[in-house]
């Protein structure tokens, strides 16, 4: 089977055609496209605002907020069976 040359231009004219004759389907279509790359990018907006927002409190905060509790090893095991045990 052999390709004509034309069929590219055959295939944008039928298509072209086809969105003259059903305009209010394509404005929808193109509608919709638009909301969506619209909320794809105010959703991406707001999430890095917020990853920043936190980064920045927690930096703020880390160096006087949080405390590191040490146990020896096999203590927590060792609580965890005496609390099991008592019951």
């Amino acid at each position: 089977m052999r390709w004509s040359t034309s069929l590219p231009m055959e295939v944008l004219k039928m298509a072209m055609d086809s969105i003259r004759s059903h305009k209010f389907r394509s404005f929808l279509t193109i509608l919709g496209i638009v909301v969506g790359v619209i909320t794809a990018i105010v959703v991406a907006s707001i999430l890095t605002g917020m990853r920043n927002s936190i980064v920045s409190i927690v930096k703020s905060t880390a160096p006087t907020t949080f405390t590191r509790i040490t146990c020896p090893p096999g203590s927590a095991r060792e609580a965890a069976t005496n609390a099991t045990a008592n019951r």
